[in-house]
């Protein structure tokens, strides 16, 4: 009796202990989260200015007097990286646009911070609320988009747009860019919902770019040279539009290039005939070689104006 007693006992303690030991775990877990929070919610003070948590920080912008003129701008973002060690929440904090210190940084062409952000250790390829990278957002900051090249910034992302950043490149005329991502070997490729390899959508608007700029259609030309196979079957409805301009301003390489994969040269409109002809304007160098990729010429129609 007395031993059925002592192992009753002995039951009723253990629960006990084992009550008490979920109720201290609970509070331990709570005060950890109310911590967390407390810290995630708590002010910051950067110089005489005070932010009520660090959402208000990574938002905050205000009017600033830039080179180009009055942009909105965030005075304090500088000064971030040397506040990852007492908030280390700050190093993967993001704005209301999905944007991390670091790509904050990249907008304003924050050089320093960029570089400290990079050498803390910020995830160089996280992808904002459109999907763009840090890497994306330096086109147009070589500085910054050199630096995140040589740490390793992925070339191959695509935002939601499913735009490479060589596509950005091309989007923003940045062909010094442009030319580093190819030696690089980016692709210019994208892929459609199935899977299949076509022209990504900003690379073909940049084909399709009314323009009479020389310089323009023959770095078009200088992209296009080793790619041919791959990106003539998707430009091919285009090309002739495009031999059009070159013979207009007289850009040679482009227009051989052009009328080596197929573009044609006895083109027709109503009244005008053989327009590239017509739009030579009578440069003997662009009839010649614009004759020697016709199959039918006329050298009489190549003394009009150009009706462009």
């Amino acid at each position: 009796m007395k031993s059925l007693l002592l192992f009753l006992m002995s039951v009723v303690l253990c629960r006990a202990m084992e009550d008490s030991g979920r109720e201290v775990s609970n509070r331990q877990s709570s005060s950890i989260s109310r911590r967390t929070r407390d810290r995630d919610d708590q002010s910051i003070a950067i110089g005489k200015k005070t932010f009520s948590s660090i959402s208000e920080l990574l938002n905050y912008q205000t009017r600033m007097q830039k080179p180009g003129g009055i942009v909105y701008a965030n005075p304090y973002l500088y000064r971030i990286p040397s506040l990852f060690k007492k908030y280390p929440q700050l190093k993967t904090a993001i704005d209301s646009e999905g944007c991390t210190v670091l790509q904050l940084a990249v907008k304003q062409s924050l050089d320093t911070t960029v570089k400290s952000c990079i050498k803390k250790g910020l995830n160089i390829d996280h992808q904002n609320g459109k999907g763009e990278t840090a890497l994306m957002l330096a086109v147009g900051s070589w500085y910054n988009f050199d630096n995140l090249l040589k740490v390793g910034a992925d070339i191959f992302l695509k935002d939601a747009q499913k735009q490479t950043v060589l596509m950005h490149a091309w989007i923003g005329h940045a062909h010094q860019y442009a030319g580093v991502l190819l030696k690089k070997n980016a692709h210019l490729l994208s892929s459609n919902d199935n899977e299949e390899p076509v022209i990504d959508p900003a690379l073909m608007a940049w084909l399709n770019e009314e323009t009479h700029n020389e310089t323009v259609l023959n770095e078009k030309s200088h992209y296009f040279k080793g790619r041919a196979p791959m990106i003539m079957t998707h430009i091919q409805k285009r090309s002739d539009d495009l031999l059009i301009s070159a013979a207009h301003q007289g850009a040679y390489e482009s227009a051989e290039f052009l009328l080596k994969h197929g573009a044609d040269p006895d083109q027709e409109r109503p009244f005008f005939g053989k327009i590239a002809f017509y739009n030579a304007k009578g440069d003997s160098k662009m009839i010649a070689l614009l004759t020697k990729y016709s199959k039918q010429i006329d050298e009489s129609l190549c003394n009009f104006e150009s009706v462009i």
